[in-house]
């Protein structure tokens, strides 16, 4: 009979059980896959070992010794709150720049607006400067009379340049 105490560990028991069975030539089933088991030759858990690439700490990106330095995780709260900051006010910057380019683009469409919606009788010239005028009938009109010869209320004056589009040159009640 065999008798296991308590304390005895899985290897002691196949070692007991391999010396109970060392007259016999045939080895139970039991016994080989309990020596599969526990009595091959472990490797310590601080080598770094594959079975399919052998020791392969040196291939590792990072420390495989017990005595390597401390990978410690380093705060990245203020250089994420440093790239927001930065990445905002350019954010803000581009907004702001958009937004004068929009305000811009808006003031060329109404002058624009205003003297092809206004009455002339003629084909203007490219580089000519015009004034537009409002009538008593309170219509707006193209001419190239020049303010101080027109008795009628001055809006403004443009030059139209070679993209047909009106630049004002003088701005008065718009």
């Amino acid at each position: 009979m065999l008798k296991i105490a308590k304390q005895s560990t899985a290897q002691n028991v196949v070692q007991k059980l391999t010396v109970l069975n060392a007259h016999d030539n045939a080895t139970s089933p039991i016994i080989k896959f309990l020596k599969g088991k526990f009595m091959e030759a472990k490797k310590p858990d601080n080598v770094v070992y594959s079975e399919t690439e052998g020791y392969n700490a040196k291939l590792m990106t990072y420390a495989t010794n017990v005595g390597a330095p401390v990978i410690q995780i380093e705060d990245v709260v203020a250089f994420k709150s440093r790239g927001i900051r930065s990445v905002n006010k350019e954010f803000e910057n581009k907004f702001n720049e958009l937004k004068q380019q929009y305000e811009n683009l808006m003031k060329e469409f109404e002058y624009n607006e205003l003297v092809y919606s206004a009455k002339f009788s003629f084909e203007p010239v490219i580089g000519e400067i015009y004034h537009v005028y409002r009538s008593t009938d309170g219509l707006n009109f193209l001419s190239l009379i020049a303010p101080t010869e027109c008795a009628r209320e001055h809006l403004g004056s443009f030059k139209l340049n070679s993209d047909k589009k009106w630049v004002i040159i003088e701005e008065r009640n718009l």
